[in-house]
Protein backbone atom coordinates (compact mmCIF):
# COMPACT_ATOMS: atom_id res chain seq x y z
CA UNK A 1 0.00 0.00 0.00
CA UNK A 2 2.60 2.42 1.35
CA UNK A 3 4.66 1.62 -2.42
CA UNK A 4 1.28 2.32 -3.80
CA UNK A 5 1.02 5.47 -2.40
CA UNK A 6 4.42 6.90 -3.34
CA UNK A 7 3.93 5.98 -6.72
CA UNK A 8 1.23 7.41 -7.09
CA UNK A 9 2.52 10.90 -5.44
CA UNK A 10 5.49 10.72 -8.00
CA UNK A 11 3.22 10.46 -11.09
CA UNK A 12 1.58 13.53 -9.64
CA UNK A 13 4.73 15.32 -9.16
CA UNK A 14 5.32 14.32 -12.44
CA UNK A 15 2.29 15.39 -14.03
CA UNK A 16 2.13 19.00 -12.01
CA UNK A 17 6.07 19.56 -12.78
CA UNK A 18 4.92 18.96 -16.63
CA UNK A 19 2.14 21.29 -16.83
CA UNK A 20 3.76 23.93 -15.00
CA UNK A 21 6.72 23.57 -17.43
CA UNK A 22 3.93 24.00 -20.00
CA UNK A 23 2.44 26.66 -18.87
CA UNK A 24 5.78 28.62 -18.48
CA UNK A 25 6.39 27.84 -22.16
CA UNK A 26 3.07 29.48 -23.49
CA UNK A 27 3.45 32.49 -25.67
CA UNK A 28 2.31 35.77 -24.28
CA UNK A 29 -1.03 35.93 -26.21
CA UNK A 30 -1.91 32.13 -25.19
CA UNK A 31 -1.36 32.94 -21.63
CA UNK A 32 -3.75 36.76 -22.27
CA UNK A 33 -6.48 34.52 -23.88
CA UNK A 34 -6.59 32.36 -20.87
CA UNK A 35 -7.09 35.51 -18.96
CA UNK A 36 -9.94 36.19 -20.92
CA UNK A 37 -8.36 39.08 -23.35
CA UNK A 38 -9.55 38.88 -26.88
CA UNK A 39 -6.45 37.60 -29.21
CA UNK A 40 -7.19 36.85 -32.74
CA UNK A 41 -5.02 36.03 -35.59
CA UNK A 42 -5.95 38.84 -38.58
CA UNK A 43 -6.03 35.94 -41.35
CA UNK A 44 -5.15 32.53 -41.59
CA UNK A 45 -2.40 33.64 -43.61
CA UNK A 46 -1.11 36.56 -41.52
CA UNK A 47 0.18 35.73 -38.28
CA UNK A 48 -0.20 39.25 -37.18
CA UNK A 49 -2.72 39.65 -33.92
CA UNK A 50 -5.42 41.76 -33.00
CA UNK A 51 -5.79 42.12 -28.99
CA UNK A 52 -8.38 44.14 -27.45
CA UNK A 53 -8.91 44.53 -23.61
CA UNK A 54 -12.30 46.55 -24.66
CA UNK A 55 -14.72 43.13 -24.58
CA UNK A 56 -13.18 42.12 -21.04
CA UNK A 57 -14.47 42.89 -17.81
CA UNK A 58 -12.47 44.14 -14.70
CA UNK A 59 -8.81 46.50 -15.14
CA UNK A 60 -6.18 45.72 -16.85
CA UNK A 61 -3.33 43.79 -13.94
CA UNK A 62 -0.04 44.77 -13.75
CA UNK A 63 0.91 40.98 -15.26
CA UNK A 64 -1.37 41.61 -18.00
CA UNK A 65 0.41 44.55 -19.23
CA UNK A 66 3.85 42.84 -18.90
CA UNK A 67 2.27 39.69 -21.11
CA UNK A 68 1.53 43.00 -23.68
CA UNK A 69 4.97 44.27 -23.68
CA UNK A 70 6.36 41.05 -24.90
CA UNK A 71 3.62 40.71 -27.47
CA UNK A 72 5.30 39.53 -31.39
CA UNK A 73 3.48 40.37 -34.63
CA UNK A 74 0.65 42.21 -33.02
CA UNK A 75 -0.70 44.85 -35.40
CA UNK A 76 -3.89 46.39 -33.35
CA UNK A 77 -4.60 46.92 -29.80
CA UNK A 78 -7.85 48.18 -28.08
CA UNK A 79 -7.84 49.68 -24.98
CA UNK A 80 -10.91 51.38 -25.23
CA UNK A 81 -12.40 52.21 -21.94
CA UNK A 82 -10.65 50.79 -19.44
CA UNK A 83 -8.68 52.84 -16.79
CA UNK A 84 -5.45 53.71 -18.14
CA UNK A 85 -2.78 56.32 -16.94
CA UNK A 86 0.15 57.89 -18.33
CA UNK A 87 3.07 55.91 -17.09
CA UNK A 88 0.68 52.59 -18.20
CA UNK A 89 1.65 53.03 -22.06
CA UNK A 90 5.19 51.90 -21.23
CA UNK A 91 4.24 48.61 -22.25
CA UNK A 92 3.64 49.49 -25.90
CA UNK A 93 6.97 51.47 -26.47
CA UNK A 94 8.20 47.89 -27.61
CA UNK A 95 5.51 46.93 -30.09
CA UNK A 96 7.33 47.82 -33.02
CA UNK A 97 4.23 46.50 -35.39
CA UNK A 98 1.64 47.87 -33.88
CA UNK A 99 -0.45 49.68 -36.76
CA UNK A 100 -3.54 50.39 -34.53
CA UNK A 101 -4.01 51.63 -31.10
CA UNK A 102 -7.47 52.53 -29.39
CA UNK A 103 -7.43 54.61 -26.33
CA UNK A 104 -10.55 56.32 -25.83
CA UNK A 105 -12.47 56.93 -23.23
CA UNK A 106 -9.57 56.62 -21.37
CA UNK A 107 -7.67 58.94 -18.82
CA UNK A 108 -4.56 59.47 -20.56
CA UNK A 109 -3.26 62.79 -21.05
CA UNK A 110 -0.62 64.55 -23.36
CA UNK A 111 2.04 63.49 -20.81
CA UNK A 112 1.45 59.49 -21.89
CA UNK A 113 1.89 60.59 -25.76
CA UNK A 114 5.86 60.52 -25.37
CA UNK A 115 5.48 56.35 -24.62
CA UNK A 116 4.43 56.35 -27.86
CA UNK A 117 7.04 58.03 -29.84
CA UNK A 118 8.54 54.55 -30.45
CA UNK A 119 5.79 52.96 -32.44
CA UNK A 120 7.19 53.80 -36.03
CA UNK A 121 4.57 51.59 -37.67
CA UNK A 122 1.44 53.45 -35.63
CA UNK A 123 -0.72 54.88 -38.83
CA UNK A 124 -3.84 54.99 -36.42
CA UNK A 125 -4.38 56.14 -33.06
CA UNK A 126 -7.86 57.26 -30.92
CA UNK A 127 -7.70 59.39 -29.01
CA UNK A 128 -11.84 60.56 -28.15
CA UNK A 129 -12.71 61.36 -24.89
CA UNK A 130 -9.34 61.10 -23.59
CA UNK A 131 -7.35 63.99 -21.84
CA UNK A 132 -5.48 65.14 -24.35
CA UNK A 133 -4.94 69.03 -25.71
CA UNK A 134 -5.11 69.84 -29.50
Amino acid sequence: MKQWLALCLIISLSVMSNVARLQAEDKPQDQLKKMGVYVMQVAQNDSRIDVAFHLKEGDITPEQWQLVSKLENILSLNLRGKKLVDDDLKALGGLKTLEKLHLEKTGITDTGLVHLLQLDNLVYLNLYGTKVTD
